[in-house]
């Protein structure tokens, strides 16, 4: 298809609990099929593709490009993610696009943090333990800065009322504190196709071959709030 205005998008979200994919056909999503369980990437991802492609009566070759969660998020899931889309983008075509996480993650807030005023948009999904990834966002989900690993004293002192929140649900905050959303508190892959979709435009893709998602060694821990 190749329609840099119309592209046909499969979304691979695996950064954490949620394994899902996500279909853009004709810039409407055409559809959406999750499975919310830490340990069933493996299991479902390719079942849930070959689903969701079969019920929209397309191939893979039909697709524009393939996104992909990739990272901060689970090892794991996202070791799986990453492979499994290379395998489907083998030969670069459909192209695949490697998907930051937290910005996926703030583009699905940003028509909200612009609605209400919000002086930011605060993306945080856990690591381990109390150890959370962190990054800050403008309200149109520009980055302010890098992604950082956090703990909770510092992911609070970040928050004011003026801050929308999306996160991945693991850590409990006072809707009165922020701008609060449910639908925005569980990483979906309907958010990953979001942020896709721009980075389609913007020919952002990356090589099969280069790809690598980003693992928590990559980052340093902060604990002290900016």
């Amino acid at each position: 298809m190749d329609s840099k205005n119309n592209p046909t998008i499969l979304a691979i979200e695996t950064s954490g609990k949620t394994c899902g994919v996500a279909l853009v056909v004709d810039n409407s999503l055409r559809a959406e099929y999750t499975y919310i369980h830490k340990t069933v990437h493996d299991e479902f991802l390719a079942n849930l593709t070959k689903r969701i492609l079969e019920d929209s009566s397309l191939a893979v070759t039909d697709l524009d490009a393939i996104a992909v969660s990739a990272g901060p998020g689970s090892f794991t899931g996202l070791r799986i993610g990453a492979s499994f889309a290379k395998g489907l983008c083998f030969n670069n075509s459909p192209k695949l696009i490697a998907v930051p996480t937290l910005s996926a993650m703030a583009s699905a807030g940003d028509e909200v943090a612009l609605s209400f005023g919000a002086d930011s948009i605060l993306a945080y999904s856990r690591s381990h333990k109390d150890v959370y990834y962190s990054q800050r966002f403008l309200p149109d989900a520009t980055p302010i800065n890098e992604v950082h690993l956090v703990d909770e004293e510092f992911i609070r002192k970040e928050i004011t009322q003026k801050t929308v929140i999306c996160s991945d649900g693991s850590l409990t905050i006072d809707p009165k504190s922020c701008i609060y959303l449910s639908g925005l508190q569980r990483i979906s892959p309907r958010f990953t196709l979001r942020h896709a979709m721009r980075m389609f435009v913007k020919n952002q893709f990356v090589h099969p071959t280069e790809f690598s998602p980003k693992y928590e060694q990559d980052f340093v821990v902060f604990s002290k709030a900016r």
